[in-house]
Formats: structure tokens, sequence, C-alpha cells
């Protein structure tokens, strides 16, 4: 699901009149977006800020859930929007339809008139992510004698959503659907995510010395979760090898792998804009992205720089078909990490260069925000009759 930090910015009490619509503001919830005086009402149980912020960058989820309100409304449907982690009482009985997952999604399910619900999962199912995640903690744990935070833990309580929804669609591959077949289902629909920066062919890189850099790009927290201690285990213990590290790091990992983080060859460049010249720099340097992930819906930071011609060395749970485009790593651990760095060190200049573009086209062709309007579309119309 959407990161936490959504939560931080609840809106106040407001009322914004306008010449041709009204919005009612409360807490996270919207009213009416488009204004319109259609016979159907739908609610999205997603994000509201990227309809009331409109200057928002940094996550794929603002323009997607504009593309899916709009979506929404050519079906035929007035649409309400609500913030996945608002949990105050809610009346449901004007609804014909609720897309989405969260508090209110869940809580939908008490509504004594029909509804007809589709869950929209960003993410994999909440059994295999925790489970997954927890494991890793357990292993740094039995290693190192040190208990981090679990980061990415998602809320069980609203996993009952992935079992009566009367459909499931999914951010995410074959291997992210599956996730969800734990149990009676119903039908689930796969969607490809999009990445976070305009895919381009990178010209000029010098791949004598960009392949031996790799890009590990996580995200705002999660290190543990995307394989960043495996990637500092095998890299600070590899000194010809240089990793670049953008994304931010908590403090329990950070002062656990203080001495790693120091390595010469190890650099940290923080939080970077993926649309910004810090962040090109970067990429410019590198041949490679890796992520070992545990565990994603899809991951839209590996998209991202898949577009930008990086080569991808990630894990099947990244939620990504890599086919000819990569390197998939069998295991979750520093070896597993390293196995897969020495086949990528293995590939020649031209097959280097030609598995670079074949990642931008991929990206151009199946992740950009055009593709996803049109394919959720075409679920859309079939589910949400």
């Amino acid at each position: 699901m959407e990161p936490g930090r959504e939560a931080m910015n609840i809106l106040k009490f407001t009322r914004i009149y306008t010449r041709h619509r009204c919005w009612l503001f409360f807490k996270g919830f919207l009213e009416n977006l488009h204004g319109s005086r259609h016979q159907r009402n739908a609610l999205i149980s997603y994000v509201t800020k990227p309809f009331t912020h409109r200057l928002l960058t940094g996550h794929t989820n603002i323009a997607r859930s504009q593309v899916i309100a709009g979506i929404f409304d050519r079906l035929g449907y007035n649409v309400d929007v609500v913030d996945y982690f608002h949990d105050r009482p809610f009346r449901y009985d004007k609804y014909d339809l609720i897309f989405g997952f969260g508090a209110p999604f869940e809580q939908s399910f008490a509504a004594p008139q029909p509804l007809r619900r589709i869950y929209f999962g960003t993410t994999c199912h909440q059994h295999f992510n925790n489970t997954t995640e927890l494991r890793r903690i357990r292993e740094i744990r039995e290693k190192t004698g040190v208990l981090l935070q679990p980061r990415r833990l998602l809320e069980l309580a609203w996993s009952r959503s992935t079992g009566l929804a009367d459909a499931l669609i999914i951010l995410g591959n074959a291997h992210t659907a599956g996730t969800y077949r734990i149990c009676p289902h119903p039908p689930i629909y796969s969607l490809n995510a999009t990445a976070l920066a305009t895919p381009r062919h990178v010209s000029g890189r010098d791949l004598s010395s960009a392949r031996r850099a790799f890009l590990w790009f996580g995200s705002t927290n999660g290190g543990v979760h995307k394989g960043l201690d495996l990637c500092l285990d095998y890299f600070a213990a590899t000194p010809s090898l240089t990793l670049h590290l953008c994304g931010l790091i908590e403090e329990d990992l950070a002062q656990l792998y203080r001495t790693e983080l120091c390595s010469p060859n190890i650099r940290h460049h923080g939080f970077v804009d993926a649309q910004g010249p810090a962040f090109q720099e970067v990429v410019q340097n590198c041949a490679f992205a890796i992520l070992p992930t545990c565990a994603e819906g899809q991951a839209a930071s590996l998209l991202t720089v898949m577009g930008q011609g990086l080569i991808p060395i990630a894990t099947a749970a990244s939620g990504i078909d890599l086919d000819e485009l990569g390197i998939k790593i069998d295991e979750l651990s520093a070896a597993g990490v390293g196995q897969s760095v020495e086949k990528a060190q293995k590939l020649a200049p031209a097959q280097l260069e030609l598995m670079a573009r074949k990642n931008t086209d991929r990206i151009r062709e199946h992740h950009m925000l055009e593709q996803f309007e049109a394919n959720l579309a075409g679920i859309l119309s079939e589910v949400a009759r």
C-alpha cells in the first residue's frame, strides 16, 4: 500500500465553491470530484492529496490517482475520494461501487446495502509482504545480534478485502498476483506500474568504468526490505566495484552499517529527485541497478532506472519480468547478490549496450502513464459494470 507519510497532511475542514462545482473537504475526503451529475456513485479509497496539492511530484500515486478518478467519471460515476487510512465512521448508502483498499474499503463490508467492491493492490499480499520482511529482520538479528525496526509491514486487518472483494486489480506481474492466491479468491487482473521519470536513451556513457558501478535506488523507508544491507555486505567486501545509494537510510540501519557506509567505494547521495540533474549524473556513471527486495507489487524505483538504460539485477519479488533485460538474484543473501553481480561483470560491452536500449524501450512501451490508463480503463469497463 502507499507510504504512511500520506497520513501526515490530513486536510483541514473547509469548503471550496467554484463557478461550476462544489467540493466538500474534510479530513481526507473529497466529494463529487468532477462536479458531475451521473446516475451512479463511486467511492475511491486511496489518496486525496494529489487532488488538493496540484504541484506534488515524486511518487507514482500522484498521477495514478488522477487517472483512476478520470476513468470512473468517463464510466458514468460521480466520484468521491477518501484517504485509505481514514478510519472514522462512514456512510456507504449512496454508493454503487467502491474501489481501492484500506480502512474505508474494509469497513464497507459492514454496510447492509449491495455494493460492488474492486480491490486495488499496490503491493504484494499483506501476508507475503509481512512474512518476508520479518524473516529478513530476523536474519539480521541472528547475524549481528541487533534487532532492527520493521519499516514496511502492512495492515493484516485489511486482508479481508482481498478475499471478499468482487475483483482484484494488482500492480505487478504473475509473481505478484500469485501472492494473492492463498485462499479462494475473486478474479485477479494484473496491471503494470509506471516509472517515475521519462525514459531516455543515455548516450556517451563510458562503459569501461560504468560497468563496474551499481545503483541501489531505494525510497524513504524500508532499507532492509529492499535488500540494502545485503548490498552493503557484498560491496564493502568488493572494493573493485562501486555502489551508489540514492534514498534515505533509517537511523538504526545506518548505525549498524556505519563501517560499510564509510567504505570508499560506497557513495551515499541521500534522497535524490528522479527527475533532477543530480540523479541523471549518478545514472550516467552506472551500468547496473540492483534491488534485492523481499516483496513488492512492482518496484517503481527499478522501473525508473531501467527507463534510464540501467540493467536490472533483482529478485523475482521485484514484480518485474526481467527476461532478457537483466539478471535475477536467486537467493536473498550477500552471496546471492555476489553471484548475480559476477554474472553482470561477464557481459560483453555490445551486450550491455543492447540490454540498456531494450530496458529503455520496455519502459517506454509498457510502463508509461498512457499505457496504465488504457489498460486500467479496459479492466474497469469489464468489472465496474
